[in-house]
């Protein structure tokens, strides 16, 4: 039995909110489809995690084990998400470059870490290779490979 991350969601949205309604707006899903959804996830698990009366909407004692045990590894998956966002500023890691022999013996200069400033609106993000210097000597058809180390 699969659970999808939206439905484990869904069940610690209406825990918290106590109800369809707020728990369908922090989602941004309709009530009816989060209805729907933990429907679907309690008829394939065989257990009823809420209790539902035409008023209200309580987790039952099945429901309430369940979400005690989901609620730390959606937390976790949170967080690495926000973790991960951290690296999403500006490229890092090793960049290897395929050429020519004779392309891969640039004179020192060129080569050489950039003190360059900005580029356009950007900084040039690459200690070695500036767009600028790069754009000297590629050749405009390739410029598509400088655009990329931006």
């Amino acid at each position: 039995m699969r659970a999808s991350l939206v439905e484990l969601e869904a069940v610690a949205a209406v825990a918290r909110h106590g109800g369809f309604r707020a728990a369908a707006r922090e989602l941004g899903m309709s009530s009816s489809a989060l209805s729907h959804a933990i429907a679907a996830l309690e008829e394939r698990i065989a257990v009823r995690l809420f209790n539902r009366t035409t008023r209200s909407v309580a987790l039952s004692a099945a429901g309430d084990q369940f979400l005690s045990e989901i609620a730390p590894a959606l937390q976790t998956l949170e967080k690495a998400i926000e973790n991960v966002g951290e690296h999403a500023d500006r490229p890092s890691g090793r960049l290897r470059l395929n050429m020519a022999p004779g392309a891969a013996r640039w004179p020192q200069e060129i080569c050489a870490p950039s003190k360059a400033g900005p580029v356009g609106e950007e900084q040039a993000s690459t200690p070695f290779l500036s767009p600028n210097r790069i754009s000297a000597l590629v050749p405009t058809s390739a410029m598509s490979v400088s655009s990329s180390l931006r």
